[in-house]
């Protein structure tokens, strides 16, 4: 899942909440990566990890103002996905667990 918001210019105190669920606990594990960019090119910057719990169930994950502070009035693009960037674990042959990804909630003030 990847969210693109075009600039930040005036904007700022973003807090950003999301769920996500496991909907098939199969054979195979997958942890993924949420994180950020600043602009087109360079590197992610990672906020946190979620590890696949291996049940089904959901888990809320939230990211207030100060950790999200470099977003703040920026007039390049903002990117925020969330990936898994390592192989899956687990027995071979075996489905990767399904995720569903819900609740997403983005918000912030003119600064």
């Amino acid at each position: 899942m990847v969210l693109n918001v075009q600039n930040t210019a005036g904007l700022g105190n973003f807090a950003l909440s999301v769920t996500i669920q496991l909907l098939a606990n199969n054979g195979k594990s997958t942890d993924l990566v949420l994180d950020y960019r600043i602009g087109d090119v360079g590197s992610f910057t990672t906020l946190t990890t979620y590890t696949d719990p291996n049940a089904f169930g959901s888990t809320t994950v939230n990211f207030n103002s100060a950790q999200l502070s470099a977003w703040n009035d920026q007039s390049s693009d903002i990117w925020f996905r969330i990936a898994a960037v390592n192989a899956s674990t687990g027995s071979s042959g075996s489905s990767r667990d399904t995720f569903g990804i819900d609740d997403f909630s983005l918000t912030y003030s003119a600064v």
